[in-house]
């Protein structure tokens, strides 16, 4: 059965007073109101009480034609959720709204509206917004509880924050003329929590501050009003604590996580600084090796050798000094790194609470004192660096001093006679 042509056939005959659930007309056949009988007497001919035309009951439907007298008597629809509602307050009553399942196809007999009118009815437009806010709570909701006998359908919501426990909050959704008749509230929020996917990482998290909220908001409610009702006149009031709730909680989050990050980053620098010294500590145990050089050196009778020796102590002196001397420049990048590092924590560092603080000022600490450490180490190894040259130098100097000092005293008397040359007339 359509009910729209039920509809507009009630209307094409000027919506006769309907008496227990039928309604009677007697008029002649206009050539809209007889197609409109005929698709009646075709698709829902068990709602036709009475139909004669010309005094005769039809025998076909081609007696039903423009011009011809009709006397009819329609039983409107009561086993199906599409029906007639005499009043905006038997709709509300129906119990598919119980759940927020308004029906598809209505028509409101006192308003002369039908659910598929292109000019909007505001109250039915706010049974439709409280309809969809009763869908939203109940997706919401921790569980529902519905009980056919009483035709109460609630929501139960939890409330931790409570000194005996968690407390269960239930909302029976109630609409009553009053509410229909509230300003529209907007459903963006609601809406938007529970399109949300899985796949979003905080889309639950959000869901669950709403129902906290919800439950929070409601244990406060000093009224009189229905929980339902006490939610919907104070909607905005509701959005805004849960805004504040949100913010609160993913300050939280945001605290938590930037501990986390100074954690890694004081981590990954110290891991940085230690690679600095494992970087050359293979090359370093060639400093105990040029000891065995040394001895060599001093087992020789040979000043040849002793020299290529000494020459070879040089060359790996000047080696582990360049070496040693890159890693401070590498420590230097890393220092830069570090600044850029700690730069980024303290720009926020006045919103941040009194633990993160504390955190950001003892990596600061600790990353000095290790990088002072590793600049005194560096210092040392380069120190290192030349012992074994220096100590063979010294090794040479002794062993050959008679040599070296005899070319020492040849040299120094070339240049006196050098300069007498040049310095006598």
């Amino acid at each position: 059965m359509s009910l729209e042509t039920l509809v507009n056939a009630y209307r094409s005959v000027g919506r006769p007073n309907i008496l227990n659930g039928t309604f009677e007309f007697n008029c002649a056949l206009t050539s809209e109101l007889s197609l409109l009988v005929k698709d009646l007497f075709r698709e829902s001919k068990e709602l036709i009480d009475h139909l004669s035309i010309d005094g005769e009951e039809p025998t076909c439907i081609e007696d039903i034609r423009q011009n011809r007298e009709i006397d009819c008597v329609i039983r409107t629809p009561t086993n199906t959720a599409e029906r007639f509602f005499k009043s905006i307050r038997e709709l509300i009553e129906f119990r598919t709204l119980l759940k927020g399942d308004l029906p598809r196809s209505f028509y409101i007999v006192d308003e002369d509206y039908f659910s598929s009118d292109s000019v909007k009815n505001v109250k039915i437009e706010n049974i439709k917004i409280l309809c969809r806010l009763i869908k939203h709570l109940s997706n919401l909701a921790v569980y529902h509880d519905y009980k056919a006998s009483s035709e109460k359908y609630k929501l139960v919501f939890f409330n931790p924050d409570n000194g005996s426990g968690i407390k269960s909050i239930e909302i029976t959704p109630d609409i009553t003329t009053e509410l229909v008749e509230l300003n529209t509230i907007n459903l963006d929020v609601i809406e938007s929590l529970c399109s949300e996917s899985f796949e979003n990482a905080h889309a639950e998290t959000r869901k669950d501050v709403f129902r906290v909220t919800v439950a929070e908001f409601i244990s406060k409610k000093s009224s009189n009003d229905s929980i339902f009702a006490y939610i919907v006149k104070n909607w905005n009031d509701l959005l805004l604590e849960y805004k504040n709730n949100l913010s609160v909680y993913m300050s939280g989050f945001a605290f938590h996580k930037a501990k986390r990050e100074v954690a890694s980053a004081e981590f990954e620098i110290s891991g940085q600084y230690s690679k600095v010294i494992s970087d050359i500590t293979g090359k370093l145990l060639s400093l105990p090796l040029s000891v065995i050089g040394i001895i060599r050196m001093l087992n020789t009778q040979s000043s040849k050798e002793r020299g290529l020796i000494l020459a070879g102590l040089f060359l790996i002196g000047l080696i582990l000094y360049l070496i040693i001397r890159n890693q401070e420049g590498q420590l230097g990048r890393i220092r830069h790194a570090k600044n850029i590092v700690l730069g980024a924590f303290e720009g926020k560092e006045e919103i941040y609470p009194d633990d993160l603080k504390s955190s950001i000022q003892e990596m600061k600490s600790s990353l000095v004192i290790e990088e002072t450490k590793l600049v005194g180490r560096l210092g040392v190894f380069k120190m290192c660096a030349w012992l074994p040259f220096i100590f063979g130098f010294i090794a040479v100097v002794i062993l050959d001093y008679q040599k070296y000092a005899m070319v020492f005293v040849r040299c120094w008397q070339f240049l006196l006679n050098l300069l007498g040359i040049y310095v006598s007339p």
